[in-house]
């Protein structure tokens, strides 16, 4: 189905960042990390989207980069801070 929704248009050709932990409850000492085959991730702490209606990117957005040849997991929230995501 997706290669369905990508050729029709309706779903992206990027893909997802894959989180440290898949879900479910953390303490508050969990380091978060995120990875991916992209040299770039757009991400928000706040619980808003990164992209704006129509694709574009959310000038309020956090971005990560690596420098190509495959990312390396980086913590971008510390111990103690609150976080959420969708």
């Amino acid at each position: 189905m997706i290669s369905k929704f990508r050729s029709a248009g309706m779903y992206p050709d990027i893909m997802a960042p894959v989180f440290s932990q898949h879900g479910g409850s953390v303490s508050t000492d969990t380091k978060l990390t995120m990875a991916t085959v992209s040299d770039t991730i757009y991400y928000t702490t706040d619980g808003t989207d990164p992209r704006l209606p129509g694709g574009a990117v959310n000038p309020g957005v956090k971005i990560a980069t690596f420098g190509g040849g495959g990312p390396v997991p980086v913590t971008y929230i510390s111990s103690g801070n609150p976080w959420k995501y969708l």
